[in-house]
């Protein structure tokens, strides 16, 4: 097939990410894929970084009008059979451009998740599916898979290494990084050679930070890039705490899952069925607070408890998520979007 993978979105968000790490498996399989992003923005320069060899198009401005003219352009020159999507206002676009020239897939964010969806204007004539309105339609790749370009290796945590908690944290101070900082705070005083990581995809809030020295826990508080958590591009922690919502948190819980690390993720969180309490980590809710900080405790201390967990963590994700069965997932829809634009033109 010849398709294109679209985002007008000038952030690398965890679902572009998501997006471009699919177009270079379907690339890998076979297919012929370009992806087409923004001009300006942190996508393309990311893209470069971390899959150098894929076929780029970074030539869409900020206009919508602009944009739908570049895009009918690439489509009247590549002549895609289908192209892939991670929004709604991308397969709006995708749709206008091609018409009835090929098929739009749209994977669903899970930012997107409770937003109520309407058909927008000039999707009729092209044949859009849908994927993962109604189920997790989410995969990462293990440590070097899906081309990932990273100048550090992956490395195994060191025997005799203190443990490590990396709270993965969203763009405000909720009541999620907020439990989990509290929890962080009983867990040192268990173990007090415990490390604290904070990693976040965006810039941590001041309060963030207040509440941390409020528990008395900056003394060696890291901060990093929540993206080295899916590049592979540092150790594994001992145990994540995931209180980033979305894809973010998502891909985040599924990459540390690879390494087997044993994860907590709040019980209302979309993702949460990723992890099987007890099994392979946590859910958290306010009244099992003291419970699962329990349970975190022994985790921690425990060698063969944690490698008991984090071994169903690695089969979890491999079993029900994997990353083959994800692509073929994506590419089995493309086939039938393609299929279905002949049926249309030839009506």
């Amino acid at each position: 097939m010849r398709l294109l993978v679209l985002t007008a979105s000038a952030e690398w968000t965890a679902g572009v990410q998501l997006l471009v790490a699919l177009a270079w498996s379907l690339a890998e399989r076979g297919d012929v894929v370009a992806v087409v992003c923004a001009r300006e923005g942190t996508v393309a320069r990311a893209i470069g970084t971390h899959w150098p060899r894929l076929s780029l198009r970074a030539e869409l401005g900020n206009g919508r009008v602009g944009q739908f003219a570049k895009l009918r352009g690439l489509v009247s020159a590549l002549r895609p059979d289908a192209v892939l999507v991670g929004h709604g206002a991308d397969a709006q676009l995708a749709a206008l451009a091609l018409g009835r020239r090929g098929g739009v897939v749209r994977r669903v964010a899970l930012d997107e998740w409770g937003v109520p969806r309407r058909t927008p204007w000039g999707m009729r004539r092209t044949a859009v599916e849908t994927w993962g309105a109604d189920e997790l339609a989410l995969s990462w790749p293990a440590p070097g898979a899906a081309g990932h370009s990273t100048d550090v290796a992956v490395l195994p945590r060191t025997p005799g290494q203190p443990p490590e908690l990396l709270i993965l944290a969203g763009e405000r101070h909720d009541e999620g990084v907020a439990a989990a900082l509290r929890a962080a705070a009983s867990l040192r005083a268990r173990h007090p050679s415990l490390r604290l990581t904070l990693a976040s995809r965006h810039r941590l809030p001041q309060a963030t930070l207040v509440h941390a020295a409020a528990l008395r826990l900056t003394a060696d508080l890291q901060l990093i890039d929540g993206e080295a958590l899916v590049t592979y591009a540092r150790p594994a922690p001992t145990v994540l705490w995931s209180a980033a919502a979305g894809d973010a948190g998502a891909l985040g819980v599924l990459a540390a899952m690879q390494q087997r690390v044993p994860v907590v993720v709040a019980a209302e969180a979309p993702f949460a069925p990723l992890v099987r309490p007890a099994i392979t980590g946590f859910h958290w809710h306010a009244e099992v607070a003291s419970t699962v900080v329990a349970h975190m405790a022994r985790v921690i201390g425990d060698p063969a408890v944690h490698h008991s967990m984090g071994e169903a963590a690695a089969v979890r994700v491999a079993h029900d998520f994997g990353w083959d069965r994800f692509v073929e997932a994506a590419a089995v829809r493309l086939r039938r979007v393609a299929a279905s634009r002949l049926a249309l033109r030839s009506s």
